[in-house]
This record gives structure tokens, sequence and C-alpha cells, in this order.
């Protein structure tokens, strides 16, 4: 089980459905939100109030770690998965991943995020938009293309280096 050390980590898990953190939360609130007081404790030292839980959800909310579904209810994103499972790479046995895009303009906002994304995933840039790294982040890196909706701005290849 992961351990979860802030109260993002342990209010995101509670919108994972059938985690012991979600099920707390839907059937013993009470239990949920004792957890998370105690857990604030030990985490700041200080005692964690109501504003403060609120403003943690709105946080998180604005950040994108979560986001309210049709139905109303909270849904995790990509992004709130990996805050509470943080990427743990696997280095790649001969070949680097080398990462390409050309992202319009028109949608800088879109080509920020990726290369914060190719940096979480220990990308190193040797180009304006030439990503290399020796680890495999190939199927997070290939959610976060499919989210973004940029397959056609970004390429992907393993490749690897001739002597």
């Amino acid at each position: 089980m992961l351990k979860i050390n802030s109260t993002t980590g342990y209010v995101l898990r509670g919108l994972i459905p059938y985690t012991d953190e979600n099920l707390k939360l839907s059937y013993k609130p009470n239990a949920f939100f004792n957890e998370l007081e105690k857990l604030s404790k030990t985490t700041t030292g200080r005692h964690i109030n109501s504003t403060t839980i609120k403003t943690t959800y709105y946080r998180a909310k604005k950040q994108n770690y979560f986001f309210i579904n049709e139905f109303g209810a909270p849904d995790i994103t990509l992004k709130g998965k990996r805050k509470i499972t943080p990427f743990i790479p696997k280095k790649l046995k001969r070949a680097k991943l080398l990462v390409t895009f050309d992202i319009p303009e028109i949608q800088r906002q879109k080509r920020s995020q990726l290369r914060l994304v190719l940096t979480e995933l220990k990308f190193k840039q040797i180009q304006q938009s030439v990503w290399i790294s020796v680890y495999d982040g190939t199927e997070i890196l290939k959610q976060e293309i499919e989210f973004l909706n940029i397959k056609n701005d970004v390429v992907i290849y393993e490749a690897r280096e001739i002597k």
C-alpha cells in the first residue's frame, strides 16, 4: 500500500474507487476526516481545520488533480494519479527515448504542459523541441499526449547511439 504523507495525497486517494480512503469517505465520512486530521498533525505539526480542507480541495481541483464528471462526482485525473503514485523510472538497456514535437504557437499552454511532463519523466532537452531520456516513460507520455490531444504534433522514437 502506498504511504500517504500529505493532505492532498490523502484527499486524492479518497477519490479513487475502492481504496481504503474512498470507502471511509463514502461510508464513514467521520473516520475519513478524523484520519485526515491525524495526518495533518503529523505532517504539519498543527491542527487542520475545515477551511484548510476546503482550500486543499479547491487547490487540487484548480491544479487539475481531479475534475467533476457529468454525474457531479469527482474523478481523479492522470496528473492526480501521478501525484499520489510517483513515477519510478526503469532504465532502458540499450536504447534511449527521443521525443520531438512541433506544437503550434496557439497551443502554447499544451507545449508548456508537455515540457513539464518530459521534465518529470527525467528527459533532458537537447534542442528546442527535442528531448531524450535513458528512462522508459513511454506509457505515461502516451497518456499525456492523448489527454492533451497533440498526437499529430509529437513523435516518440526509441533510438540507440551508433558508435
